[in-house]
């Protein structure tokens, strides 16, 4: 079973997506942008919501920021997904360090469908190093 780690602010958001994911995938909610950050590496698959809260994820100005310094410290990052609730065109564009940005307004499925997606690639390519 693949591991999920969900970094959000939002208890709700994180309840949501544990109980619509909980049943193809092992997931653990952050709500800490250290503790999550130091777990992250053990997961196949990480999602990070783009507007935190200043007071959780300290020098990181939002998720993406999150995003670009797992993609640099670590040798093997896992998926890396954005997450937003106002994830427009122009936004999704520009996060070329995540492999995926989705939006809240989406749904629980579609984010699910996608996460099962990222994941098969994943297994199909012939390296999963970045």
């Amino acid at each position: 079973m693949h591991k999920v780690a969900v970094l959000d602010d939002s208890r709700a958001w994180c309840s949501a997506v544990e109980l619509a994911l909980s049943d193809i995938f092992s997931v653990k909610t952050f709500e800490d942008t250290c503790e999550f950050i130091n777990q992250v590496e053990s997961f196949d698959l990480a999602m990070v919501d783009y507007a935190l809260f200043a007071s959780r994820f300290h020098r990181f100005h939002d998720g993406y920021q999150v995003i670009c310094h797992l993609r640099q410290a670590l040798a093997n990052p896992p998926l890396l997904v954005l997450v937003s609730a106002f994830a427009d065109d122009d936004l999704k564009r520009s996060v070329t360090q995540a492999d995926a940005c989705l939006e809240k307004a989406d749904g629980l499925g579609v984010l699910r469908q996608t996460l099962q997606t990222l994941l098969s690639q994943k297994l199909l390519s012939p390296s999963t190093k970045r």
